[in-house]
């Protein structure tokens, strides 16, 4: 019984979490045109950035939630907030989690 209740449990939060949009080439070619030379492995390692750093304080949201434009007001506030607390998000790990929330934003 105690393993049914806890599968259960792990299987709400893992429905209610938010499903990240992985990149593809496709979107480093299209987001190169905002990032000029924007690379695929930039975009994965925004994303796992993101992922590591934002789900501390809070649950993710989907890129596509909000337009780039944005995106470029939230993050640098959440970035200031993370850089108030022990863990301090440098500009490389600031930059590439910009990149990744904008390029795969919710188109206008």
């Amino acid at each position: 019984m105690k393993y049914c209740i806890l599968f259960s449990i792990c299987l709400i939060f893992t429905a209610c979490s938010a499903k990240l949009l992985v990149p593809t080439q496709a979107d480093s070619e299209r987001g190169s045109s905002r990032y000029d030379g924007l690379t695929l492995a930039e975009l994965q390692y925004g994303k796992t950035t993101y992922q590591s750093y934002c789900d501390r304080c809070h649950p993710l949201k989907n890129p596509e939630k909000f337009t780039a434009m944005e995106w470029e007001k939230i993050v640098p506030v959440m970035v200031a907030r993370v850089n108030k607390k022990e863990s301090k998000m440098n500009e490389k790990d600031h930059d590439q989690v910009l990149k990744y929330l904008t390029t795969m934003s919710k188109r206008v």
